[in-house]
């Protein structure tokens, strides 16, 4: 289990061939690199494939997609949890490049309301101390 491991082994296994990093971050790791860590560290002894690992992560995914949508709260100790949020209908104003670029004459745009997912980290999410980079 991902547990059972340090954060110094972790993060070692996880930077092997990963390039370019977003802005705030030491490294990016995605979806398909996910499942080739757990490939070779995590599930090494059972013997999935990728094309199973995938599956399960997109099953994983997906229910937390389809549950969130459907208005429940999806929490997972010492994670974080996932809930749907309306968002309030707004009026932005527009620079005058932004009117040249929509081809408006309007100095304002009314944003409708809409619903989107947010994650919240809970408190022990950010209790695991992990080194700075040195530069």
């Amino acid at each position: 289990m991902l547990h059972k491991r340090t954060i110094n082994e972790i993060k070692r296994d996880l930077k092997k061939g990963l390039s370019g990093a977003s802005k705030g971050c030491d490294y990016n790791v995605n979806k398909k690199k996910i499942i080739d860590y757990l490939e070779e560290t995590e599930f090494k002894d059972k013997k999935y494939t990728k094309k199973e690992l995938k599956e399960i992560i997109d099953a994983f995914l997906s229910a937390i997609s389809v549950c969130t949508e459907a208005g429940a709260c999806v929490t997972f100790a010492r994670f974080g949890s996932f809930k749907k949020k309306t968002t309030k209908a707004t009026t932005k104003k527009l620079s005058k490049k932004q009117q040249e670029m929509l081809g408006v004459k309007k100095k304002k745009l009314d944003v409708p309301a809409k619903i989107v997912a947010k994650f919240t980290a809970s408190k022990k999410f950010f209790e695991v101390k992990i080194p700075k980079r040195k530069k």
